[in-house]
């Protein structure tokens, strides 16, 4: 779910980056790479309290966000290089010949971009997936993650079944990349 939320979020923002530039792009650029670069357990406590807040920790809502929050700089890195390189004059024809935005965003951007998005998904997905420390202050009983419940398995005792979840988890993701490159190539 947090692959799902965060790609169409971050590619919204890099379209909007890439079309206003300057210092409205530098400004929004920074807002959304400032998880990136701020310390997981700071990022941590700061949602814990904001989630807290608001009645969300312990919730599936809070972990989604917490996780969303993390992902979208990652989903944003891939993207923005991408969005960069893109011919914006088809876009700018399909607009002439009556095309809404999201009609050009889906049949034009998405289309040509569909490498670059299935890598900013699985960025995402990984990023989500290897997040402990956030689901350690946010998550809880039945809403508790993969990476939270394979911490305190770790710390608590040595289970084999750790190592074969990780060893599974990222043949999946190496199988996805190499189809996906031998796609492009052929």
């Amino acid at each position: 779910m947090t692959a799902l939320i965060a790609v169409p979020f971050a590619l919204l923002a890099c379209i909007s980056m890439n079309r206003l530039g300057g210092k409205t792009a530098a400004s929004i650029q920074s807002v959304l790479l400032t998880p990136s670069v701020t310390p997981g357990i700071l990022l941590a406590i700061g949602l814990f309290f904001v989630l807290a807040a608001q009645r969300l920790v312990g919730t599936l809502f809070g972990v989604l966000v917490g996780h969303v929050v993390l992902a979208v700089p990652v989903a944003c890195i891939v993207l923005l290089p991408a969005l960069a390189r893109f011919d914006w004059n088809q876009v700018q024809a399909a607009r002439s010949l009556g095309a809404d935005w999201a009609r050009a965003i889906g049949g034009i951007i998405v289309p040509q971009l569909r490498i670059s998005l299935l890598s900013a998904t699985l960025m995402a997905f990984l990023t989500s997936l290897d997040e402990s420390v956030i689901s350690i202050f946010i998550a809880s009983g039945r809403n508790s993650t993969m990476p939270k419940l394979m911490f305190i398995s770790l710390r608590d005792q040595i289970d084999p079944t750790i190592a074969a979840i990780s060893t599974l988890w990222t043949a999946i993701v190496v199988v996805v990349v190499v189809i996906a490159a031998l796609r492009q190539k052929s």
